[in-house]
C-alpha cells in the first residue's frame, strides 16, 4: 500500500492510497503518525505525482551515490589509508568509470536491438546510431501507446488520441517525445529527429568544422535533475490520521434513529474524537500523579532505607504469572 502512495500518477489517486493505507493500518496508529508528520509533508520531494513534472531522466533514487562511495571502498586497501589515497583512489575509480561508458556507448552504436530496425520502425529514423538503447526503449513505449490511435486492420475506428495537456509530462521528466508528439509523426509520416530528443541521450557530442567554437566560452555545468527542494507543506485535512474513519463513523451514527442507537458501555461519547496517542498520554500522566501521591503516603519498611523497594511500594503483580508465598503472606500481615 505505501508503493501506491509513493507512485501514484494523480495527487488523487495519492490522497486516496493514503485513506487506504490509515483504514487499513488503523490499529498501527503511531507508525500512521510518524509517517503523517516525518514524510508526508515534504511528499513534493518523493511522491510520484510531484516529482513527474521535473527533469530526471527516470532517475528517482539515490542508489547511485551510494553505489559510488561502495566502489571507492573497494579501491582502497584497507582503512588506514590517508587522505592522499583516497583522492589516487577516487581519481582511478573515475577514470575506469569513464572507460567503461565509451565502452558502453561504442557497443549501442554498432549493436542495436531488433525491434529498433526493420519494417515498423521508419518513425525512428536515424535515432537507432545516435541515442542509447534506455533512449530507444523508452520512446518505443510511447510508440505503442500512439498506436492506439491509428486505425489498422484489427481495429478500424479507433478512439481519438485525447489532447497534450498538463498531465502528459514525458517529454519534461524524460526528455523524449510523448506519443502526442510521435502520433503527430505518424500521420504525416516524418521520422523523428536527433533534434527531438534531449542531448542527455546522444551517444556522441555534435562535432562542428566551424573552428570559432574552440574559442567560446566553456560550458556552463548545470543541475539537470534531482529532487525537488521544496519546504514541509501543509497538508489537507482529508489525510490527517484518523480523519476518514472518524468521519465514516460520525455519518453512521448520524444515520441512525437515536431510539435505535443501543447504549454502550465504557468511554463517554465525548471522548471518542481523541486520538490514541492523546488518550495514552492522559493514562500515563495519571499513573504518574498516582503513584508519586502513594510513595508519599506508604511507610517504609523494616531493614529497607534505599532503592525502589525502600519507599515501601512494591511493583504491582502482574497479570500474567502467579504471586509468590512472601507476597500473599505479606499481603496477610497487612490485612491483619
Amino acid at each position: 500500500l505505501w508503493r501506491l502512495v509513493v507512485f501514484a500518477e494523480t495527487e488523487e489517486d495519492h490522497e486516496k492510497a493514503w485513506e487506504c493505507l490509515c483504514t487499513q493500518f488503523g490499529d498501527q496508529r503511531a507508525i500512521l503518525t510518524y509517517r503523517y508528520g516525518t514524510y508526508m509533508p515534504v511528499r513534493a520531494q518523493w511522491a510520484r505525482c510531484f516529482i513527474r513534472k521535473y527533469r530526471n531522466f527516470s532517475i528517482r533514487v539515490t542508489s547511485g551515490t551510494e553505489a559510488s562511495n561502495n566502489n571507492i571502498k573497494s579501491y582502497l586497501l584497507n582503512g588506514m589509508s590517508h587522505l592522499y589515497r583516497l583522492v589516487e583512489a577516487i581519481q582511478g575509480m573515475l577514470k575506469d568509470q569513464e572507460r567503461e561508458f565509451r565502452q558502453a556507448c561504442a557497443q549501442d552504436e554498432v549493436f542495436t536491438a531488433r525491434e529498433h530496425v526493420g519494417r515498423g520502425s521508419e518513425y525512428l529514423g536515424e535515432l537507432p546510431k545516435m541515442v542509447s538503447q534506455k533512449a530507444l526503449s523508452l520512446i518505443t513505449r510511447e510508440h505503442r501507446k500512439a498506436l492506439k490511435g491509428i486505425p489498422s486492420p484489427a481495429n478500424p475506428w479507433p478512439d481519438a488520441i485525447r489532447p497534450c495537456d498538463d498531465d502528459c509530462t514525458v517529454s519534461i521528466e524524460l526528455g523524449v517525445p510523448c506519443y502526442h508528439t510521435i502520433y503527430r509523426k505518424l500521420i504525416t509520416a516524418t521520422p523523428l529527429t536527433k533534434w527531438d530528443i534531449h542531448p542527455r541521450w546522444h551517444l556522441r557530442e555534435p562535432v562542428s568544422e566551424d573552428v570559432h567554437r574552440r574559442i567560446l566560452d566553456p560550458k556552463i555545468a548545470t543541475n539537470l535533475r534531482g529532487r525537488p527542494k521544496n519546504n514541509p507543506q501543509p497538508l489537507p485535512a482529508s489525510m490527517v490520521v484518523g480523519a476518514s474513519s472518524q468521519t465514516r463513523s460520525r455519518q453512521g451514527l448520524d444515520s441512525q434513529p437515536q431510539s435505535s442507537q443501543p447504549e454502550r458501555r465504557g468511554r463517554s461519547p465525548g471522548s471518542r474524537n481523541k486520538t490514541t496517542l492523546a488518550h495514552f498520554a492522559g493514562k500515563a500522566s495519571q499513573s504518574q500523579s498516582s503513584l508519586s501521591s502513594q510513595g508519599r503516603t506508604l511507610p517504609l519498611g523494616s531493614g529497607k532505607t534505599t532503592g525502589m523497594r525502600a519507599s515501601g511500594r512494591r511493583t504491582q503483580p502482574s497479570v500474567r504469572r502467579q504471586r509468590s508465598q512472601w507476597e500473599l503472606s505479606s499481603d496477610g500481615e497487612t490485612t491483619l
